[in-house]
């Protein structure tokens, strides 16, 4: 620090200069030191001293000295607290306003693209609750439909974590300059995995009854919710890819391409349970398992 302060000072200091030869007997008691003194333009090396002349170029300059003992004094701190101070100078001080607009501008959609998914959901309940086709009840299609929906939700979660780890993982790629490219990289291995996760979870798709019945539900509702569950097999896979292209755009920043795909299948999903349960034109439709086809 001494040493340091003396050079902002432009007063003459004793510069400790390390040998790499060996010592001299000469320098024996300063312990292979040489001492020299220096100005505070112009360090005087004595000619017996192997120092490198390349060296001496850094020492020409006060301004480079003092951040070469500034930089040995303080290390690395020193350099991320300067690097912290100019992004706050940069960023400006911090703003309630602008931060509170910033995760509305991200958080709207977020909640439309949501409700979309739940309002495809509430449909499918909707236009099987007004099922009457004079072979089972209303009731006894909305129970099978229930347990259907149960027993894929238990069999999805797991490869679906496959997805819902691209937030975290795009987020930070993202957020550093240095692994940018790692987003891409992420969103091909969530894909691959979660596809291939997926297949054995699906063949569960075909041991619902046996599952059902053991559980004390009657065979008629285990039935059904079992037809339901086989017509389920064909969407998951590409749903997961969906949600995680999803989840990639989120990640970075743009979630309305989500929205804008959540709100126009909304009406889509609408359409097609109408027509595969309640059939168009001559055709009779489906029935029960058209609900599951339209997703």
């Amino acid at each position: 620090q001494i040493i340091f302060d003396n050079f902002k000072q432009k007063k003459p200091v004793r510069r400790y200069l390390i040998s790499k030869r060996n010592p001299k007997p000469d320098e024996a008691q300063s312990g292979g030191m040489i001492i020299n003194d220096i100005s505070s333009n112009k360090i005087d090396v004595n000619e017996t001293d192997e120092v490198n002349s390349h060296s001496s170029s850094f020492y020409d300059d006060d301004e480079n000295v003092l951040e070469m003992i500034n930089d040995s004094l303080h290390g690395s701190r020193h350099g991320k607290c300067k690097r912290k101070k100019d992004s706050s100078e940069k960023n400006g001080p911090f703003s309630y306003r602008e931060e509170s607009k910033e995760m509305i501008s991200l958080g709207w959609p977020l909640a439309v693209s949501f409700f979309c998914r739940l309002g495809m959901a509430f449909t499918d309940v909707a236009m099987v609750g007004h099922i009457n086709d004079g072979v089972n009840s209303s009731e006894i299609y909305l129970a099978a439909l229930a347990l259907s929906t149960m027993c894929m939700s238990i069999l999805l979660v797991p490869p679906l974590a496959f997805n819902q780890v691209l937030n975290a993982l795009v987020g930070q790629a993202m957020g550093s300059d240095s692994s940018s490219k790692m987003a891409g990289v992420w969103l091909q291995q969530g894909m691959f995995w979660l596809s291939l996760s997926m297949l054995p979870f699906l063949a569960g798709f075909y041991f619902v009854q046996p599952v059902l019945i053991s559980l004390g539900f009657s065979e008629n509702v285990s039935a059904l919710a079992a037809e339901y569950t086989r017509y389920n097999v064909l969407w998951p896979i590409p749903n997961g890819l969906y949600q995680c292209m999803r989840f990639y755009f989120q990640a970075q920043g743009y979630p309305r391409p989500a929205m804008y795909n959540g709100v126009l299948f909304l009406f889509v999903n609408a359409i097609l349970n109408y027509v595969f349960i309640y059939g168009v034109g001559g055709w009779q439709g489906m029935g029960f398992v058209g609900a599951a086809v339209s997703i």
